[in-house]
């Protein structure tokens, strides 16, 4: 295993912080804590993940506004929350791409909190914004009404798309290792 370190400092800090964590682990635990370790360190180059990411954003966009827009005569839940959720879907491909070094985790953890306090913005009145929400371009990027139905779509959509992230990444992991 091949770990760059910036600076000799840095390589110390992470020798002391491996050993405090050795003195309060359980000795079955330590091999496999230190397999999670290692194993993580290993991601797609972050200019490979941004293409990545761009085309499953450029992909995302226009099944989420046929979704919403196009009279597809969906079921009714299809209709009420896919358009939700493919948004969820768009918003973490997009940071994942503007953001490629992050691990799914954290990027599923911006995505959640961004989504949660854009629904949330919907109960303040602020006016220039409630102006935008009126246009075409406001409804699809802010949403017109607060629903808490929505922040539920938004997280399992975000959460699946984490996972698919994740998975993808162990699987490319796996296969190069092999």
């Amino acid at each position: 295993m091949r770990l760059l370190y910036t600076s000799d400092l840095q390589k110390e800090r992470m020798i002391e912080s491996i050993d405090s964590l050795i003195l309060f682990l359980p000795a079955s635990s330590l091999s496999s804590t230190i397999n999670s370790v290692t194993k993580s360190t290993a991601l797609p180059s972050p200019g490979r993940r941004r293409a990545i990411f761009t085309l499953l954003l450029l992909i995302t966009i226009p099944i989420g506004l046929a979704a919403r827009f196009l009279p597809l005569a969906l079921p009714w839940f299809l209709y009420k929350y896919l358009g939700s959720t493919l948004w969820a879907v768009a918003l973490y491909w997009f940071l994942a791409a503007i953001l490629p070094k992050l691990r799914p985790i954290a990027v599923a953890t911006i995505a959640m909190i961004i989504a949660t306090l854009l629904e949330l913005s919907r109960l303040v009145p602020i006016a220039p914004i409630d102006a935008f929400r009126l246009t075409l371009p406001g409804q699809i990027l802010l949403g017109r009404y607060f629903s808490l139905k929505n922040i539920a779509a938004y997280i399992f959509a975000i959460a699946l798309t984490a996972t698919l992230d994740h998975s993808f990444i162990a699987d490319r992991r796996k296969n190069s290792a092999g």
